[in-house]
């Protein structure tokens, strides 16, 4: 069991996190992470600084509005679970698909796990892959 304080530390981390994402400040969303990070988006598992950083580079650029609006948050004694709106619209590439200019909103969770120095270990986000496909007429 963590002390509160170190709760409290690590749920500041998750929201700066998300404050990062909006803000699009993809050395801020880099900085909220430990040294060998891990982000695991539905199926696919990203490991190591680049490879987490080359994902959320992708994500920004091919939806620049990209958003996340938090719905709920909750925390447990070593990660913090967070319910999310995620939206945006495809103006630019995406994983090599040409823009189609349609704008996405599916529900998302990601569930943050920490290292021994309260950064971000671990990010696992999960939601519905065919929603946004559809949504953007692929």
């Amino acid at each position: 069991m963590i002390s509160q304080e170190r709760q409290a530390v690590r749920l500041k981390l998750v929201e700066q996190h998300t404050a990062c994402e909006n803000t699009h400040d993809l050395d801020g969303i880099m900085a909220t992470f430990g040294n060998e990070p891990v982000l695991r988006a539905n199926a696919e598992n990203q490991e190591g600084r680049g490879a987490v950083k080359n994902f959320y580079g992708e994500f920004l650029h091919g939806f620049p509005d990209l958003r996340l609006d938090v719905v709920a948050t909750h925390c447990a004694a070593e990660s913090v679970a967070v319910e999310m709106m995620l939206s945006g619209t495809h103006t630019d590439t995406w994983m090599g698909v040409a823009p189609s200019g349609r704008r996405f909103e599916v529900q998302i969770c990601a569930v943050y796990t920490f290292d021994a120095d309260d950064r971000l270990k671990e990010e696992r986000a999960y939601w519905d892959n065919a929603l946004i496909a559809r949504q953007l007429g692929l």
